[in-house]
């Protein structure tokens, strides 16, 4: 049911079930020939995620699904890594705890280009790719799929597109780079969305300086129509703390109203992306991203 594609991982994504609306997964097994672990239906589902989402920790996959216990997922991606179908990395304690990293490993990479028909070759161009990511790097992305396993889990929304980074020109000098753009079918009708995920490591003044003025000169030059084929969208801030929020808040509003949304960390969950947990620009009261404009 959950339809998914993100064409900034090469359209790889196309019009599948996502792991998370995956239902009765013990149903037949696939044996690589060769290796010392049968496969399940849920394996493979696990594997196309990891690649999907490029990282996952463990308990994000557990949000995926299903998972009843931490034991039962540890024996599995245990199985799975030893068996070379995953990779697991530790991230310093200074900078994120000291639970696992998931990335698709060497053998991994047959079962997801059969399974998704993805060429071999866009499989380990990216699976190489993530292993030259810096530990920074790759938290933030891990903090940005956080969201998308928010809105993907939810039972009332439907991601119908998710873009990592994409490349925006905004002038022969100046790019802009969202953590994701991304759109959600909500009661019949399509919302559009470019994802910042903030974790306060960059000044309020470089954020306001940069990416707002940016998202501005892009809302003026119809950008966002030619490129992605809309007509409203929302920039939303995730941020770690209500301080963080209250310093953007202040600075981006003395530049534009509206468009920008935020909400912490804190209180983005499955259960709460349809709720009254966000703040709009301009408005000082939690209320619902749905309900306004859509694409």
């Amino acid at each position: 049911r959950d339809v998914e594609r993100s064409r900034g991982l090469g359209d790889v994504y196309k019009r599948q079930r996502t792991p998370s609306r995956e239902s009765n997964y013990n149903i037949g097994r696939v044996r690589m020939a060769g290796n010392n672990i049968i496969l399940q239906k849920r394996d493979i589902e696990m594997l196309k995620a990891v690649y999907s989402y490029r990282f996952l920790t463990r308990d994000q996959l557990m949000k995926l699904f299903g998972f009843n216990t931490v034991s039962c997922i540890n024996t599995r991606l245990r199985k799975l890594c030893q068996a070379n179908y995953l990779e697991r990395s530790f991230l310093p304690i200074a900078i994120a705890s000291c639970q696992g990293v998931y990335t698709l490993g060497c053998k991994g990479v047959d079962v997801v280009s059969n399974s998704m028909i993805v060429e071999k070759n866009e499989v380990e161009r990216l699976r190489h790719k993530n292993g030259k990511l810096k530990e920074f790097t790759m938290l933030h992305h891990i903090q940005t799929n956080d969201v998308r396993i928010a809105f993907s889990n939810c039972v009332d929304t439907r991601i119908v597109r998710w873009d990592y980074e994409p490349q925006i020109s905004i002038d022969t000098k100046r790019k802009l780079r969202p953590d994701a753009f991304f759109q959600v079918l909500y009661d019949d009708m399509i919302y559009s969305f470019f994802l910042e995920t903030d974790r306060g490591t960059e000044t309020i003044k470089r954020f306001v300086d940069t990416k707002v003025s940016r998202y501005l000169s892009m809302i003026k030059n119809n950008i966002h129509k030619q490129m992605f084929g809309i007509n409203y969208f929302a920039v939303l801030v995730v941020v770690k703390s209500k301080t963080r929020l209250k310093n953007l808040y202040s600075a981006i509003s003395q530049k534009v109203n509206g468009v920008f949304w935020f909400v912490e960390r804190e209180y983005l969950s499955s259960e709460s992306v349809t709720k009254a947990v966000f703040i709009k620009l301009g408005d000082r009261h939690r209320r619902s991203l749905f309900g306004g404009d859509s694409r």
